[in-house]
């Protein structure tokens, strides 16, 4: 199936792609449903993840949003309404 005719679902990690349970979680559906799906996943954090490489060998794409400094304090806090 040629890329284009894939849709494309977004996954957002509350960590990052490290060896975890929600990740493990998440390769799995993107190892069974690549040939359909292209996943993006949006991370929080800047830093290499266990998974990244084999993601990215699926054709998606990874969005860092930075929000912590280095001893874990958010560096901006975002107010929404709503």
């Amino acid at each position: 199936m040629v890329m284009e005719n894939k849709k494309r679902v977004l996954l957002v990690s509350p960590n990052a792609l490290n060896n975890g349970g929600v990740q493990f979680v998440f390769m799995t559906i993107i190892r069974n449903l690549c040939k359909d799906y292209v996943f993006d996943i949006v991370v929080f954090n800047s830093y290499q993840d266990f998974y990244r490489d084999e993601f990215l060998s699926f054709g998606g794409e990874i969005f860092h949003i930075d929000i912590f400094d280095n001893v874990g304090f958010f560096k901006k806090v975002i107010n929404t309404p709503c």
